[in-house]
Formats: structure tokens, sequence, C-alpha cells
């Protein structure tokens, strides 16, 4: 009767389900309600990675990285794990990483152009966005 009046009431949680039985002169512990109450098999939504798989070809990522005293600026794409462009520097300043997101930008390769880093060690945020076919890019420095 519990997974009866779960299914026929799929919003209705242990507590009303138990309320409902009482009413009916059943007497059983919430608890037990809770224990057979009929739970769903399939997440109600879309779940994390089924995102990531179904947008994978759509997504690249911007970092930077360091190796030893050099600064490495890279794009991968997530779809064939490979690298997009990177250029390496001594001193990453805005407007050299803005070329690099400009010149990564010219390149019409179809690989994907949406991304967003948030690198603190540099002081720096890079957004890049496409919106209605446009790409547009953000830089600033983390106060």
């Amino acid at each position: 009767m519990i997974r009866d009046m779960s299914q026929a009431n799929p919003l209705w949680g242990a507590p009303r389900i138990h309320g409902e039985l009482r009413k009916l002169g059943i007497e059983v512990a919430q608890s037990t309600v809770a224990q057979y109450l009929h739970r769903p098999r399939k997440p109600p939504s879309q779940t994390w990675r089924t995102f990531l798989t179904n947008h994978m070809g759509q997504m690249a990522s911007i970092d930077f990285f360091s190796f030893r005293i050099l600064f490495v600026f890279v794009v991968l794409s997530h779809a064939r794990r490979r690298v997009l462009h990177f250029q390496v520097t001594e001193h990453p300043s805005q407007e050299w990483t803005m070329q690099q997101v400009r010149q990564r930008k010219n390149v019409d390769d179809g690989s994907p152009r949406t991304s967003h880093q948030r690198q603190e060690s540099l002081g720096h945020t890079i957004r890049a966005e496409e919106i209605d076919g446009e790409a547009l890019f953000e830089c600033g420095t983390i106060a």
C-alpha cells in the first residue's frame, strides 16, 4: 500500500504518506514508510557527467601554468583532448593574454570557442563567451 500511494502521488514524502495511513487507521512508523517508499531509478534531471558528455564538443578551457621561470598560456579542447593553442612568456600581462585570446579567436578550424578561467596566482580573470556566433572576450585584473 505504501508503494502504491508513493507511485500515485510522487510528490508525497514519508511524513505525508504516514499521516494518510494514520487517517485510514493503519498504525505504522514513519521510518517504516520511508523504508518502503518507491525510489526512482533515474535521477530527476541530467547529471553533471551527462551534461559534460553531451556538450564535450563545444567546450574548451583556457589555463595558465608555470614551468620553472616561464608562464604557459594554453587552450585545450575537451572533445579531442588536444592542445588548440599555446604560447610561452616570462612576463604575462593583460595585453599579452588578450593577444593570445585574439589569436585563438581568429583560427577557423571549427574548434570550440567558449571558455572561462579565473587565475588568481597571476592576478587575471579571463572570460571568453560566444553569443549569437560572436565571440566576446574579457580580461581584467583581480582586485
